[in-house]
């Protein structure tokens, strides 16, 4: 059944590969025979990436071997029948006959692929151009031209074809407007009968007037299609009579290939019989169905054979409900051997899908147990070996109950007993626990408590502000299913009850989720909560504390084991000069991490891109500026707040979109907190399997697509945890001023940079936690199944380059080229993802080297761990941001500030005055100013270790918060003795709006030339595109604009680097970057 050249055309490599295999050169590329191309049409079972192998190597064939003319109508039929049917129109040469009229009559075509078809093969006279014209719009779908009034334009060419139907799609729009009556219906009926049914559907849908009108009329509509042979354009809406008289037609007209093309236009439910697959099967139609095999019924044994022999057993058990088959042919030891391949590779998919096939397998197939049992009992040999590869037991044995019978051997036991040494998570030990007997000596031993308590800690931490308490609960269950085996010194129960009290406490989630986290760990959970408690009144009760969420962390966690009263009283003196210290730009110690962190997140308040996941990753790194000459002290800038905005002479603003961002702010700050969005989710998506919030957010968009109000639910999740305020505080801030146009502006600038924010780094973020949560099986089932391990071949083959090249001859351009052809080669014949290899590439930099496996997978849970059909799509979301930042950003420039004139200095004054101070720096906790000012690449920690990058960080030591940072990243060009200084500053959102962004950016500006001029740069250039040196809009984006320098016709200068420079990922800079000053 299995011949080499069988087997490669049933899963064929790229065409490269194919072409260069043994067979795929004597036997194809010389002779290339009709019924080898025809068997390529064939054969389908194993996914998209072989069927899009099989298309490279039709492809190939058709272009680079074969003769003009040398292929009959039969290969035409089958390529139509097949997923490759464009083949046919961009090789029609390759044809004996004339196909056009063929091909257009089959159905299912896009305007755009025949016009291109038709102009290609010079068919341009009127005569037989609107012919086939007309046979097109009689037998496919018309909304291209609908669209256009008679008037297309194919996406290649440089001028519109005009198509002769102005009149019938005038025809069309009347009938839109008419009342539903006796006219409409005639009119309907008069379309109907020329032949023109396509122009009453909206794609394959049918409109609304047309639905009325089939209720009505069904029997003369149906005649008139009939006659006019358009029963593939409604077939959805004929009676299953009707149907079945359509199929039987197209079968007595010799037209099978039209069979296999409508299947899928047929209900699931439909089912035809083994008369119509018999006539299918004779003219070598029946390998083309697919999965729509799943339509018949009563299939033999023969029929089964034709599958089997032709290396499509996966379809045949995949359908088995199509087949009738005799005790006899089930008894086969040929099949048997077989099907315990596929079975084989189902178990080994890595997949719940897989084992569940696997199990109907053996329900339908009669195998011998002891064959089955061998197989599993392998599998789970490796499941509980060193290195774990596949399912957990646990898995196995849920699916395959009579398993347990076998584990209760010294060998298993010895296995488990590893298996628990090494588990991280809860649920690993829940899973191998519940499944493998264990004796008392171990599971009362001292080391397995320590693992079982090590993982609760690491999973009470992972916790954070955007989980629901959900969660929490969900970790007390996993409590509970070990304490059935393993004395735990926890009740579960009590724990549970005292998380139940803390979730209904007044207090913020941050609040109830450190009280929770505690609760989790302790063996005295309700006196755990009383000392928490009664902490949390001393601190409300001390006046020298200010009322602070984030102080209470510090305090409850300073106090917690105990504390003197003296310490208590100090405490605060302590946190207000620490305080102090991090504003002013001065480091401080303490050997409390949470006390660290807490007085961090006081000055640099944790936004959207979390910089705080990577706290112990970050490093003094002020050496880097050692040989820079500035001010150790900073800088001062005085600045004062803005009077108001008015708008500009000559211009109107536009009210109706001032009210609908106005509603739409409003909407998202209803959805901006955990508890809000989730219940949004549930309500909008309520089939959605997902656990977590992050999975619902891929559900939601599943269902839902890509409009302006479903993005609303993306900046929701940006607001949420400490970030929940923010559009609370915009709403705030736009109340605070006196005139309508000024609460306008303000609102309108929140927004533009809101819509103007990455929303890349949002979307990685939710699937990256997807991929890393219980929600990983539902969502990456693909991804497990058939490229996790192409993944980690790519991954070791890359290391092991790199490791070869010495350190000091890495750069990030060579990183980034290893990984893009490394990707390319390994995912061949699966074009979707070789296209995003070179994108891939360019996240990763020379200074991801030492951690360069850690970033591999965070990257690849970021991008590729979520099955192409659940993620967002990025290019869509940047598509619909995109269209809104620019009304916002156009409506933007229609205001001024209102300034007034202080004649004793004859200077323009602004009121509200501020003190903002500027450090050239990089202490360890500068790491944090870019997740201030709102930067992407805050959440890229290894950008950092480039000893060519420094920031400008900003602070309001009034305020005692950072303010923004300016990244700034030396640019040395050797081959022309150049250096060049990359300037980009983002001074955070609140700050922008609330004083004169453009003398800001001036004031910004004019101290990075002096530093530029002092130490020996040549010029300060900029990446003026929005998102690539700020982040910020509105005012401040037109600022950085006008200061590019040009020359004297006017014209704006720019200049292109022989290097590239990185700030991190794919954020290089060398071609067409702006200068704002120059030596």
């Amino acid at each position: 059944m299995h011949t080499p050249f069988k087997q490669g055309l049933a899963n064929p490599d790229s065409a490269r590969d194919f072409f260069g295999a043994s067979y795929g050169q004597e036997v194809f590329v010389e002779k290339l025979p009709e019924s080898l191309m025809i068997a390529l049409t064939q054969f389908k079972t194993r996914g998209y990436q072989v069927t899009e192998n099989r298309r490279a190597i039709l492809e190939r064939a058709l272009w680079q071997y074969a003769e003009n003319g040398k292929y009959s109508n039969d290969l035409v039929e089958h390529l139509l029948a097949s997923p490759h049917a464009g083949l046919v129109l961009k090789y029609s040469e390759k044809f004996s006959e004339k196909i056009a009229e063929k091909v257009i009559r089959s159905g299912g075509w896009d305007i755009t692929e025949i016009l291109e078809f038709l102009l290609k093969n010079n068919i341009p006279p009127p005569d037989e151009f609107d012919r086939y014209a007309d046979c097109f719009v009689r037998n496919n779908y018309v909304h291209g031209i609908t669209s256009g009034n008679g008037k297309y334009t194919p996406h290649d060419l440089k001028t519109s074809v005009k198509l002769p139907y102005q009149s019938v799609i005038k025809e069309r729009k009347i009938i839109d407007i008419t009342p539903d009556g006796v006219q409409r219906d005639a009119q309907i009926e008069s379309i109907i009968q020329r032949g023109y049914v396509s122009f009453l559907l909206n794609e394959n849908v049918f409109s609304v007037p047309l639905t009325e009108y089939v209720s009505r009329h069904y029997e003369s509509f149906h005649q008139m299609i009939t006659v006019n042979n358009q029963e593939h354009l409604v077939l959805s809406s004929l009676r299953d009579p009707d149907k079945h008289a359509y199929i039987h037609k197209l079968i007595e007209r010799g037209e099978e290939y039209k069979v296999v093309r409508i299947l899928n236009l047929l209900p699931e439910d439909f089912t035809l019989g083994k008369e119509i697959f018999d006539s299918l099967k004779k003219k070598n139609f029946a390998l083309n169905l697919g999965e729509r095999l799943e339509c018949f019924r009563g299939l033999d044994d023969s029929d089964a054979l034709t599958y089997i022999e032709n290396n499509q057993i996966q379809l045949f058990l995949d359908q088995f409900a199509s087949f009738s088959l005799t005790e006899e042919f089930l008894q086969r030891t040929d099949i048997h051997d077989l099907c315990l391949e596929e079975f084989n590779s189902m178990i080994l998919s890595r997949s719940t899908h897989g084992l569940n096939k696997a199990k109907k397998l053996v329900e339908d197939i009669p195998i011998p147990q002891e064959k089955i049992d061998a197989i599993l009992m392998k599998v789970i040999r490796s499941c509980l070996g060193e290195k774990p590869q596949w399912h957990s037991p646990h898995e196995l044995v849920e699916i395959f109950p009579h398993l347990r019978s076998f584990l209760g051997t010294e060998e298993f036991q010895s296995l488990a007993k590893t298996e628990i040494m090494n588990a991280e998570h809860l649920f690993d030990f829940c899973k191998v626990l519940e499944t493998i007997p264990l004796p008392d000596t171990v599971l009362k031993g001292r080391d397995i408590l320590e693992r079982v308590m090590n993982a609760l800690r690491k999973s009470i931490l992972k916790v954070n502000e955007k989980d629901s308490f959900d969660i929490l609960y969900r970790i007390c269950d996993e409590i509970v299913r070990i304490a059935r085996f393993v004395p735990l010194p926890l009740d579960p129960q009590r724990i549970r009850a005292a998380i139940e009290v803390i979730e209904k406490l007044p207090q913020s989630i941050m609040i109830r989720q450190e009280y929770s986290r505690r609760i989790c760990v302790s063996e005295d959970p309700e006196n755990a909560l009383k000392k928490m408690l009664d902490l949390q009144v001393e601190f409300e009760n001390n006046k020298s504390i200010a009322s602070n969420e984030k102080f209470l962390l510090l305090y409850v966690s300073q106090f917690f084991s105990g504390g003197t009263q003296e310490e208590k009283e100090a405490f605060a003196g302590r946190i207000m000069k620490d305080i102090s210290l991090l504003s002013k730009n001065q480091p401080i110690s303490s050997e409390n991490k949470e006390y660290y962190e807490g007085l961090l997140k006081e000055v640099y308040p944790q936004r959207n891109y979390n910089t705080y996941e990577y706290l112990d990753q970050y490093e003094d790194r002020s050496q880097d500026l050692a040989a820079y000459k500035f001010e150790k002290n900073g800088y001062d800038f005085h600045l004062s707040g803005v009077l108001g905005y008015r708008i500009k002479a000559d211009t109107i603003p536009d009210a109706v979109l001032i009210k609908e961002f106005s509603d739409r702010i409003a909407s998202i700050k209803s959805i901006a907190t955990e508890e809000s969005l989730s219940m949004y989710l549930s309500d909008e998506v309520p089939d959605s399997q997902a656990k977590t919030l992050e999975g619902k957010i891929l559900d939601y968009f599943k269902a839902k697509g890509y409009t302006v109000d479903t993005m609303n639910v993306l900046l929701a999740y940006q607001l949420l945890g400490s970030y929940d305020s923010f559009v609370a505080s915009s709403i705030d801030r736009v109340n605070l001023e006196e005139n309508e146009v000024s609460k306008n502006y303000i609102l309108l600038d929140e927004l533009v940079n809101q819509y103007g924010d990455n929303m890349k780094e949002t979307i990685k973020a939710i699937q990256e936690r997807v991929a890393q949560s219980e929600d990983r099986a539902l969502f990456s089932e693909t991804f497990q199944e058939k490229y996790e391990k192409k993944y980690a071949d790519a991954l070791l083959t890359i290391t092991k380059d790199l490791a070869k090249i010495p350190r000091d001859k890495l750069t990030t351009p060579l990183i980034q080229k290893k990984i893009a052809k490394t990707l390319t080669n390994v995912f061949q014949g699966l074009p979707e993802i070789q296209k995003s290899a070179g994108d891939f590439a360019l996240l990763f930099s020379v200074n991801d080297f030492d951690t360069f496996e850690d970033v591999w997978q965070k990257h690849i849970d970021q991008f590729f761990t979520v099955d192409a059909g659940g993620r967002i799509d990025t290019v869509k979301v940047e598509k619909l941001q995109s269209s809104v930042y620019i009304r916002l950003q156009n409506e933007i420039g229609k205001y001024e500030e209102i300034k007034e004139v202080d004649t004793a200095r004859n200077q323009e004054k602004l009121s509200k005055d501020r003190l903002i101070k500027g450090y050239f720096s990089k202490n360890r906790e500068n790491a944090h100013a870019r997740m201030v000012a709102d930067i992407c690449l805050a959440a890229d920690p290894n950008m950092l270790k480039n000893n060519k990058y420094f920031e400008f960080v900003l602070f309001d030591e009034e305020r005692e918060r950072c303010v923004g940072t300016t990244m700034l990243l030396e640019m040395n060009e050797p081959e022309e003795g150049k250096k060049y200084l990359l300037y980009c500053p983002n001074p955070s959102v609140g700050l922008v709006s609330e004083v004169s962004a453009k003398r800001f950016y001036q004031m910004l500006t004019k101290q990075a030339v002096q530093f530029a001029n002092e130490n020996g740069f040549d010029a300060l250039l900029v990446d003026k595109r929005h998102g690539h040196s700020t982040n910020r809009a509105g005012l401040f984006q037109q600022s950085l604009e006008q200061s590019c320098l040009k020359d004297p016709a006017g014209k704006e200068r720019s200049i292109s680097l022989k290097n590239s420079h990185t700030l991190s990922g794919g954020y290089t800079y060398q071609k067409n970057l702006q200068l704002v000053w120059e030596r």
